[in-house]
């Protein structure tokens, strides 16, 4: 059976919101680098998930993490968009 381009996912590019992401990740390179180190990834791994040769993990002794947030907003059925919805970040212990 024969499919189109919708039927895979492909759907529409909307180019000025790509240009306005909204809701941006302060994160550096090293920030991942130092999560991929406290993971234990091995040297093989390093090289081929960062494509560098040469990489160097933040002091052990440093409570470095990926601080990832996840977000989840539900609205009513009939809600008039656009809407503004506000998230406190709070930061959990082990």
């Amino acid at each position: 059976m024969a499919a189109t381009p919708l039927e895979f996912g492909a759907g529409h590019i909307n180019p000025n919101r790509a240009v306005e992401p909204g809701f941006i990740y302060d994160a550096g390179i090293q920030d991942y680098i130092d999560f991929l180190c406290q993971l234990g990834y091995t040297e093989a791994q390093m090289k081929a998930i960062t494509r560098r040769n040469h990489w160097k993990c933040s002091d052990s002794s440093s409570t470095t993490s990926l601080n990832y947030p996840s977000f989840v907003a539900i609205f009513a059925k009939g809600t008039k968009f656009p809407v503004r919805q506000s998230f406190d970040q709070t930061e959990r212990r082990k």
